[in-house]
């Protein structure tokens, strides 16, 4: 016997709703309810705009990030050490 088109889209409809159902599961008691970066771990050092494009250094968690951003997108100039960030950049002999 064949199913009919209604029995079809009721056992699609199950088993959505189960998929649904488990990942409501998983997402609710997985243990994970904190946030990926604390307001400490991220900060702004600094903000240079340069015509279209800017540069920015911030502090992420122990290191000081250095990346420009643009029309163009994102590009990373350089990562260090925060105990090597001096605020001012870092000496290109250093690194």
């Amino acid at each position: 016997m064949t199913p009919s088109l209604t029995e079809y889209m009721i056992r699609v409809g199950v088993a959505l709703f189960l998929f649904a159902a488990a990942g409501f599961v998983i997402v609710r008691f997985s243990g994970r309810r904190k946030t990926a970066v604390s307001a400490r771990q991220l900060t702004l050092l600094g903000r240079l705009p340069l015509g279209r494009e800017t540069v920015y250094a911030v502090r992420c968690g122990p290191d000081v990030v250095v990346f420009v951003s643009g029309p163009a997108g994102m590009r990373v100039l350089g990562r260090w050490p925060e105990d090597r960030w001096n605020g001012e950049g870092i000496d290109e002999a250093d690194t």
